[in-house]
C-alpha cells in the first residue's frame, strides 16, 4: 500500500511539473511575440529608409539581423501552437477528412503554385477528429513534402481501412531521409537536413505527432535517401 501511494505521489508530482513547464513555455512564447514584432518592424523600417546610406557590410548585417528576427517570430508562433495542443481540451466531431485536406491545401496555395506541385488525392473517409487539428497535420505534412523537394513536387494523399482504424499516407518524391535517424524525426527541434538549405522551426513533425497522440493514433514514416518519403498516421475508425 505504501509503495503504491509513493508511486502515485511521484506521478502527481511529475504531472504537475510537466504542466508547469508547458505553462511556462506558453507564457514565454506569448510574451516574446510583442518585442519580436517590434524588433522586426524597426529593422524593416531601418532597411527601407536608410539602406542606400549603409555600406555593403552594414547592409549584409542588417539583412542577417532581420532574417534572424523573422525566424524567432516563426519559432515563437510554433511554440505557442504546440503549447495549445499540449494543454487545451480537444473537442472531437465527425468530419470529412477530405474537407480538412482541402482547407490545408488552400492554406498552402501560394507555395503549391510557386512550386507547380502536383497533388494527387485518393478517397478519404469521414472520421471522428478535431477538424482544426487534422487540417494542421495535413498542412505540415504536405508543406514538408514540398519544402524537401528539389524538383517539381509530386505528392499523393491516400487513406486505407485497416481493421478498426484508418491509415492515412502522404507520399512524395522529395529528398527523403536516412532511416537510421528515424528516432529523431518526430522530436522537437530535431533537423535531418541543413537549415540554410531547408529553413524551418524544427517543430512541424513534433506538432503532428502530438496532435495524433491526442487523437489516440500513431504516426510513422519510411524513406530511402534521395528517393522520397512516405508519412503515415492512423486514426480510429470507430
Amino acid at each position: 500500500m505504501g509503495d503504491n501511494q509513493q508511486l502515485n505521489d511521484q506521478i502527481d508530482q511529475l504531472t504537475r511539473s510537466n504542466d508547469d513547464l508547458s505553462h511556462f513555455a506558453y507564457l514565454a512564447a506569448h510574451d516574446l511575440q510583442e518585442p519580436l514584432r517590434a524588433i522586426t518592424g524597426f529593422l524593416s523600417l531601418l532597411k527601407e529608409r536608410h539602406e542606400s546610406e549603409l555600406s555593403p557590410e552594414a547592409t549584409d548585417l542588417l539583412t542577417e539581423a532581420l532574417s534572424a528576427a523573422n525566424r524567432m517570430c516563426l519559432l515563437t508562433q510554433a511554440l505557442l501552437t504546440l503549447s495549445r495542443v499540449e494543454s487545451q481540451e480537444i473537442v472531437f466531431e465527425m468530419v470529412n477528412s477530405r474537407h480538412c485536406l482541402d482547407d490545408a491545401l488552400n492554406n498552402l496555395k501560394t507555395a503549391i503554385e510557386a512550386k507547380n506541385a502536383e497533388i494527387i488525392i485518393g478517397d478519404l473517409p469521414v472520421i471522428r477528429a478535431n477538424p482544426t487539428l487534422l487540417t494542421m497535420v495535413f498542412q505540415n505534412l504536405v508543406g514538408n513534402s514540398m519544402k524537401f523537394c528539389d524538383t517539381r513536387p509530386k505528392i499523393r494523399i491516400d487513406a486505407a481501412r485497416a481493421a478498426n482504424e484508418w491509415v492515412f499516407s502522404v507520399q512524395d518524391n522529395g529528398v527523403g531521409f536516412d532511416m537510421q535517424y528515424i528516432e529523431k524525426l518526430f522530436h522537437r527541434f530535431q533537423r535531418l537536413h541543413a537549415k540554410a538549405r531547408y529553413p524551418g522551426t524544427g517543430l512541424g513533425l513534433a506538432l503532428c505527432k502530438r496532435i495524433i497522440d491526442r487523437h489516440s493514433g500513431k504516426i510513422w514514416a519510411r524513406s530511402d535517401k534521395n528517393q522520397g518519403a512516405t508519412f503515415c498516421f492512423s486514426l480510429s475508425a470507430d
